[in-house]
């Protein structure tokens, strides 16, 4: 995927199970860009089922706190910064 900003490739920083959906199987990806370190989000269909995590489905999935979130895209951006440098 490429970043509609730049026109750069796409990062995926992380992948998390959405639950709110009828059908088992939706994820909510967040990429960032290699180059200008914008972010996008997308919700996509994973079609494999033994890509999934094989948990029970009556168990709610964990939320992850906005402020965890923006830590994170800050360290990918960090870890992006360390591989350009060498």
């Amino acid at each position: 995927m490429h970043c509609m900003a730049c026109g750069a490739e796409m990062i995926l920083v992380k992948t998390i199970e959405d639950v709110s959906m009828p059908i088992a199987g939706f994820e909510r990806r967040a990429y960032m860009c290699s180059l200008c370190h914008e972010t996008e989000q997308r919700l996509v269909f994973n079609k494999r089922p033994e890509e999934r995590e094989l948990e029970p489905t009556s168990t709610p999935a964990s939320v992850v706190p906005t402020s965890m979130a923006r830590n994170l895209v800050q360290t990918a951006k960090s870890l992006v910064r360390l591989v350009r440098a060498k």
